[in-house]
């Protein structure tokens, strides 16, 4: 997913055989690349048991500078961009300062087409 352009965003409701798009709006607020950078496996924080069991032992003692971040981001860039959407993007989006939302009426959808259409899009996209 490309962030780094114009986003839409949606405030998405689901009530049982419906989906509900309560908002739309656009991210008007800019993007922090500094602390996008630093929202990847290098935000200790972050990281849950799994994530400690698997880069405890090699990445944990590391320091900041060491270029072996910089190896190790280089071949595990889908797992780095990967944190970076959660740690950063995710919040980001959910965050009513960064969103102009539009006035409009809400949009519903059945929930089985509004599905097929998601699991549609996740055959274009290895982030979902």
């Amino acid at each position: 997913m490309d962030f780094w352009c114009t986003v839409v965003v949606a405030q998405v409701r689901y009530d049982n055989d419906i989906v509900v798009w309560e908002r739309l709006g656009i991210v008007t607020s800019p993007i922090d690349v500094e602390q996008w950078r630093q929202s990847g496996i290098k935000n200790f924080e972050s990281w849950s048991e799994q994530d400690w069991e698997l880069y405890g032992s090699s990445l944990a003692n590391l320091k900041d500078d060491d270029e072996e971040w910089d190896r190790w981001i280089n071949k595990h860039w889908i797992d780095e961009e990967t944190c970076r959407i959660w740690n950063y993007f995710h919040p980001y989006f959910n965050d009513d300062k960064n969103i102009e939302w539009l006035n409009h009426k809400s949009f519903l959808f059945n929930a089985k087409d509004y599905d097929a259409c998601i699991s549609a899009f996740r055959n274009f996209n290895y982030y979902l």
